[in-house]
């Protein structure tokens, strides 16, 4: 980072800021929607065989129920409204859609601009975490009945101590000990938001980080610097401790860090 306060993007970001821009275009729009559009948009969405290919998918992440193994697919765009599909994927060459949830429709309410997505299963139950970038925020589902996802919980920036969800895009989640986590890369907030998730329909703000530009004279009080733009993360074990590693567009760069303990993550 530089230390007099400029920005160090270069052309190579075109592409990031481009679609910044455009979640922020689509964060108005969909804002400004009335209840009756996204009827209609969830009408236009279930014309048989074409839910998939209106929407421009974002993430997928697979899970098993019994013997079969599904998919959820997350997307949005543009013309559309902002939804998750499931898709049962037992036999990968005739994949059969069972399932789907919209963004303003059953309780779906944090879905706008969905970006991101990760399942975990607690006890009997299967759920998915839905990383939305225009709404700010996550949504919780139940899906152990792949043809009936159920929205569960949700939580947004700037609510209940959830302070790094401002262009919510990527989430993965983890387990230590008997409660379960998930981390959030938020492109907006430049940083990372871990939440309890052991409760899925109370979710938990547990800690934070943000990626830190050093201002001309000043000491850099933080170890997180590459965090700009974050966008993807993943987890992984090693020993006894848990690590996260969050791709950061901006900085041209990954941040590797340890959330052994959650509400305290460590550069």
């Amino acid at each position: 980072h530089p230390t007099d306060g400029t920005s160090t993007r270069s052309e190579s970001h075109i592409w990031s800021d481009a679609a910044v821009a455009t979640v922020r275009m689509l964060r108005a729009y969909r804002r400004a929607a009335t209840d009756e559009r996204r009827r209609l948009h969830y009408v236009d969405l279930t014309a048989a065989n074409d839910f998939l290919n209106a929407l421009g998918e974002g993430d997928v992440s697979i899970f098993a129920i019994h013997t079969s193994t599904y998919a959820i697919v997350v997307g949005y765009n543009s013309q559309y409204n902002s939804a998750v599909n499931l898709i049962d994927v037992s036999d990968s060459s005739s994949p059969v859609a069972v399932g789907r949830a919209f963004n303003g429709v059953d309780g779906f309410d944090t879905l706008d601009g969905a970006a991101g997505v990760a399942t975990f299963a607690i006890n009997a139950s299967t759920y998915a975490i839905v990383a939305s970038a225009i709404d700010d925020g996550v949504q919780l589902i139940d899906v152990s009945d792949p043809s009936s996802p159920v929205a569960v919980g949700s939580a947004t920036d700037g609510v209940d101590g959830f302070d790094e969800l401002d262009g919510a895009f990527g989430v993965a989640t983890f387990a230590i000990g008997a409660s379960t986590y998930a981390i959030v890369a938020s492109f907006e907030d430049e940083g990372v938001q871990l939440i309890d998730v052991s409760d899925p329909s109370s979710p938990v703000a547990v800690g934070s980080a943000t990626d830190f530009v050093e201002p001309a004279g000043l000491v850099q009080p933080s170890d997180f610097d590459e965090l700009s733009g974050a966008r993807n993360v993943a987890t992984f074990a090693i020993g006894t401790s848990t690590y996260a590693i969050v791709a950061s567009g901006y900085d041209d760069g990954v941040q590797l860090i340890d959330v052994s303990d959650p509400s305290s993550p460590v550069a």
